[in-house]
């Protein structure tokens, strides 16, 4: 093991970078980097990580309350998070200055995008004792509500009306032809609006464990860079045009979808071995995790904290050494056996995560998730492709593919429903510390034998 963490001089760069991040929250974490150096006998290995782990506690961010006394705020600031369109306004994190608001606008904007400039005035109110710990992980100082807005500047981030267009064209193309309900479901599958579901479905789809099929991740990523990688084929283009016109159709999908961690980190893990073939290298599934692991948590060190960014990197690492899977779809559209080893391995690895953010997890989402992971994946198949050819004039198959859709949503829906009826299913924890969860881990980790997969 010792051998193959130190051919990987990425993943050598991501523990010291989580060590440093750790010993910065407390000094006794300072253990982990100890046992790690230890296990190392190359002096570039050892140095690597150091200097990876010093890195990680200049950059850490400092997690205490930040919330102020309610007043209001008034002023021009900027869109710092992919708006959420909800059932009756929009939601995004606003900056002014040096402070972050969470912001709800009582209006349905489609059109406010990252990095649009905005007026706006309204009271900020403090977070309840449920959401501090959000606030405080995300540096908000309240929530602000207001319908007095104003654009000032639109975005200048490129893709962002592509995006924009994307996820409106989506939305009105997909409640126009399904029922209420699943309309919804499918929106959520497709581009993550898990913000438009009713509070009956969130309930329903947290109980039932099936809340992972409305976060938008590797799995619609990869049908967005199959279906693309075959329309390119048929073009007479080059190879390194064909890879840059998927990383930035990737990075358009990526933004439509909320450019949350879970997305981010799916569309980079999707990008990062296509520029491994412009450099005539091949890639490695842990580089690959670690390489973009690294880059989001400099970019973000608060997401080393974020329960999504958590659950999504530590999930698709668990899949890829244990599942033998190079990709969440691969894993996902396996025959029966191998989604009953998916649905195992997504289980074990995500259960010290649960445990420590949400204190429940469903003892029995496995048949669930079995159920509908064919389904769910077809829906998302048939939704994203039929979108796209109704764009481009070849819309005489949807009336089987819509009827087919809402059948595959409904059945679904009755499943989601049933299997959260199922209140005994359901594993409460007490108050797990975070190194308890973080020691198991390391051991289900650790227990993998590399001589599986050499290294490259």
């Amino acid at each position: 093991m010792r051998k193959e963490l130190e051919n990987r001089p990425a993943l050598l760069a991501l523990l010291g970078l989580l060590c440093g991040l750790a010993t910065a929250s407390s000094p006794f974490r300072l253990a982990y980097l100890v046992v790690l150096l230890a296990c190392l006998k190359s002096r570039v290995g050892q140095g690597l990580v150091l200097a990876a782990a010093i890195l990680g506690f200049w950059i850490a961010p400092n997690i205490s309350q930040v919330t102020s006394p309610a007043t209001r705020v008034s002023g021009v600031g900027e869109i710092v998070s992919m708006p959420k369109i909800l059932e009756a306004g929009t939601r995004f994190t606003w900056r002014q200055e040096d402070r972050l608001f969470d912001v709800v606008l009582l209006s349905r904007n489609r059109d406010l995008g990252l990095g649009d400039k905005l007026r706006l005035s309204g009271e900020v109110r403090q977070p309840s004792a449920d959401y501090q710990t959000y606030y405080d992980l995300n540096r908000l100082s309240g929530r602000v509500t207001t319908d007095q807005f104003a654009l000032v500047e639109p975005s200048r981030l490129m893709g962002m009306k592509p995006a924009l267009n994307l996820r409106t064209g989506f939305l009105e193309w997909s409640a126009a032809r399904f029922s209420d309900g699943n309309a919804q479901l499918l929106q959520a599958m497709c581009l993550g609006t898990d913000t438009l579901l009713t509070p009956t479905q969130w309930k329903q789809l947290r109980d039932s464990g099936t809340i992972h099929i409305v976060s938008a991740s590797g799995f619609q990523v990869s049908i967005v860079a199959a279906a693309l990688t075959v329309l390119l084929s048929f073009l007479p283009v080059s190879r390194p045009f064909m890879i840059l016109v998927l990383a930035g159709s990737l990075g358009i999908y990526c933004l439509a979808a909320g450019f949350n961690a879970p997305i981010i980190r799916a569309s980079a893990m999707a990008i990062v071995p296509l520029f491994a073939y412009l450099l005539r290298r091949e890639s490695d599934f842990l580089s690959t995790v670690a390489c973009t692991a690294i880059g989001l948590l400099l970019w973000r060190p608060l997401w080393a904290y974020d329960p999504g960014f958590q659950l999504s990197f530590i999930t698709v690492s668990a899949l890829g050494l244990y599942g033998n899977a190079n990709s969440e779809a691969e894993a996902y559209l396996g025959n029966v056996p191998s989604q009953v080893r998916t649905g195992v391995i997504a289980s074990i690895a995500s259960l010290p995560l649960l445990a420590i953010h949400f204190g429940t997890s469903p003892v029995l989402s496995l048949i669930p998730n079995l159920l509908i992971a064919l389904p769910s994946s077809a829906c998302v198949v048939l939704g994203l492709a039929q979108f796209g050819l109704s764009q481009l004039g070849f819309g005489f198959l949807e009336p089987i593919t819509t009827w087919l859709i809402e059948g595959l949503l409904s059945y679904c829906q009755v499943v989601i429903q049933t299997s959260a009826g199922w209140s005994w299913t359901m594993l409460r924890f007490p108050n797990v510390p975070p190194d308890v969860a973080a020691c198991f881990l390391i051991a289900l980790f650790g227990s993998w034998r590399f001589a599986r997969a050499p290294a490259v």
